[in-house]
């Protein structure tokens, strides 16, 4: 997906962090662009991946409870 592929690495030049916490913001971004919702089921399934969705939910609600982003960094 070259969306997916764009995004992650634009993440990458400008995030200091784990390779799967920007692989992960790179699949929340393409599934909420995709879906224009903040429904995060929503976005769940247009997360591109081969998991299914309810793993994917499962995975934005552990990266919003237990992950604080830094907003300096962004």
């Amino acid at each position: 997906m070259k969306e997916f592929a764009l995004i992650k690495a634009a993440l990458k030049k400008h995030l200091i962090m784990h390779g799967a916490r920007i692989n992960f913001l790179a699949c929340f971004i393409v599934g909420f662009l995709k879906t224009s919702t903040v429904n995060l089921k929503k976005v769940a399934v247009g997360m591109p991946g081969t998991a299914l969705r309810e793993s994917k939910y499962k995975r934005i609600q552990r990266f919003l409870h237990d992950f604080q982003l830094d907003l300096r960094m962004v």
